[in-house]
């Protein structure tokens, strides 16, 4: 089955959508062949049943790997236009292992783990960079809204977020954000970079010199 032209990502879902359509036809068919052939040619009817439901899987084996291919290069073109922007974001949480700090660049596609002023470089992958951005996007309504919203709180677990994401039209998004700790009871999405942050880190392959264990 062909997808419709111009149905970009959502062919998936047009393709898959139609696949019990397709059984459904293909059953039709054989039970029309069935009764189209006398009794004594069962294995006629049977052979013309498996010829037509192997060239149906075939055509949607075709369209799924077709898909995927297309999928993959649309990911990596989204990717490469990606806005090469930088974050840093810093917890001060004494007793608790892991970085103290942790700064992402996708212009330099890697990010930078703070321990004890030592420094590991980790490959940042392009999934992962998406999803910090998305996160920083989040940040920026807030800050568009508020520069300070947690200015005057205070709390023991202090987080701090510099951010700068450069813009092709219009004037770059910049933010920093101090003790962000104090006020996630009210604004929760401030900490969400850094708990994606923290789960990029925990998942990656952390190199043998690396102090952060």
């Amino acid at each position: 089955m062909l997808r419709p032209p111009g149905s970009g990502l959502a062919g998936g879902a047009i393709v898959f959508g139609y696949g019990p359509l397709g059984s459904i036809v293909t059953a039709v068919i054989a039970i029309l062949v069935a009764r189209a052939l006398p009794p004594k040619h069962p294995v006629a009817a049977t052979l013309i049943v498996r010829v037509v439901g192997g060239v149906f899987a075939g055509v949607m084996a075709k369209v799924y790997v077709d898909l995927r291919t297309e999928m993959r290069e649309h990911m990596t073109q989204a990717y490469a236009s990606m806005l090469k922007f930088r974050v840093a974001l810093v917890l001060n949480q004494p007793g608790i292992p892991g970085p103290r700090s942790i700064a992402f660049d996708w212009g330099q596609k890697q990010y930078k783990l703070s321990v004890n002023n030592q420094r590991c470089v980790v490959a940042l992958q392009p999934e992962d960079a998406a999803k910090i951005r998305g996160a920083l996007r989040e940040v920026e309504g807030f800050v568009y809204r508020d520069p300070s919203p947690c200015a005057g709180m205070s709390g023991s677990l202090n987080q701090v977020l510099d951010m700068y994401i450069p813009e092709v039209n219009g004037e770059s998004s910049k933010a920093k954000l101090e003790n962000i700790g104090a006020c996630l009871g009210k604004y929760p999405d401030l900490g969400v970079p850094l708990n994606i942050a923290t789960y990029i880190f925990k998942r990656s392959e952390i190199p043998a010199e690396c102090p952060v264990k």
